[in-house]
């Protein structure tokens, strides 16, 4: 990891070694405090003795069914002393930021359209789709901020220092994770500091980002990525009695109309209620194809609530449809303007 935004693990900060280091490529580390001051860098584990670190506050986002996670990308909501920056980060790019007092005032969950408009806000909506995000994971670390100058005295990288973060999200007390962030048009120089603090003893490379390493730790209480199954995932047998297979499956399916219940009550987005509804449609689909391996009296309970649940939710559900066709209807108008929809599009969501 000696390229763009390289990570490492340490349970020191290398003042001398980086610096003699890097004093062969015409660079050197400047500490940025708050005030402007220039302070020298942590040499231990806990510089604090130095300068005065800032409190970085991280909130992932992702989607109820991780398409974010899963396309390896991260988005986090970084706040440091009322300033709110977001961040979204993929496997072998750099991060694409945005920053502003909107950022600040969003509430999650939140779509990708209400996101400030730009090259993140694109990014994000190709990945999330008509999902809304959500609030995965959080963590509050101290942060040093140090500059890496030539000889211009022109910062060419940002090298921070920061707590690592323990499995449950806390400072684990132990190492500091330092992050090499180029600034555009010098990423050679930022590689060479990459590459210098890959070198140095007892400085690895960071497996994983502090993110995965909150998500995968056992204990944590955070919902993990692979817990996603959306109530279908099943494993039946040959020899499994058919009243058996029929129960699992129907068993799934109740699965994942409870997991989408609680979005669907808070109107989170559209897809929790069309995710609730496809898994009704399967559930009656299999009492009428198999419902006979069950006593006639539970089949029909069972097929006349589910027919109740899919009846109560098909208005909304047409009201979500019309509306997500809007944009397109807006496209293919020839002989009036797009603002011509508008109204139909407020009455659409007024009757929802």
């Amino acid at each position: 990891m000696t390229g763009a935004d390289a990570q490492f693990l340490t349970d020191r900060f290398p003042l001398d070694e980086i610096t003699a280091s890097l004093r062969s490529f015409g660079l050197s580390l400047v500490a940025d405090v708050p005030g402007g001051r220039d302070r020298s860098p942590p040499r231990r584990r806990s510089p604090h003795s130095v300068s005065e670190p800032e409190a970085v506050h991280r909130t992932w986002l992702d989607t109820f069914d991780w398409r974010l996670h899963g396309a390896n990308a991260e988005l986090q909501q970084i706040d440091i002393d009322g300033r709110a920056t977001l961040e979204l980060r993929s496997s072998g790019g750099r991060a694409v930021r945005a920053d502003g007092r909107e950022i600040a005032d969003l509430a999650w969950p939140a779509i990708a359209e209400t996101l400030p408009g730009g090259p993140l806000q694109d990014c994000v909506a190709q990945l999330a789709g008509i999902r809304a995000l959500q609030v995965t994971a959080r963590a509050t670390v101290r942060r040093w901020t140090f500059r890496a100058v030539n000889g211009d005295d022109k910062t060419v990288a940002r090298v921070l220092v920061e707590d690592e973060v323990s499995p449950g999200g806390d400072n684990d007390g132990v190492s500091v994770r330092i992050y090499v962030e180029p600034l555009r048009g010098y990423e050679r120089p930022a590689r060479r500091i990459g590459t210098v603090l890959g070198s140095l003893p007892g400085v690895d490379a960071a497996p994983t980002s502090c993110y995965e390493r909150i998500l995968t730790a056992p204990t944590t209480g955070v919902r993990r990525p692979d817990a996603w199954g959306g109530g279908t995932d099943l494993h039946l047998t040959p020899s499994l009695p058919a009243a058996s297979a029929v129960r699992a499956m129907l068993c799934s399916f109740r699965e994942a109309v409870l997991i989408n219940r609680p979005g669907v009550l808070e109107d989170v987005d559209t897809e929790f209620l069309h995710d609730l509804r496809v898994a009704v449609r399967r559930a009656r689909s299999i009492l009428k194809l198999t419902g006979d391996v069950l006593t006639e009296t539970r089949v029909r309970e069972l097929a006349t609530e589910l027919k109740w649940l899919g009846d109560v939710t098909t208005p909304t559900r047409d009201l979500d449809v019309y509306l997500a066709e809007i944009p397109a209807m807006t496209k293919r108008l020839r002989a009036a303007a797009p603002t011509d929809l508008d109204a139909f599009g407020e009455h659409l969501r007024r009757r929802r």
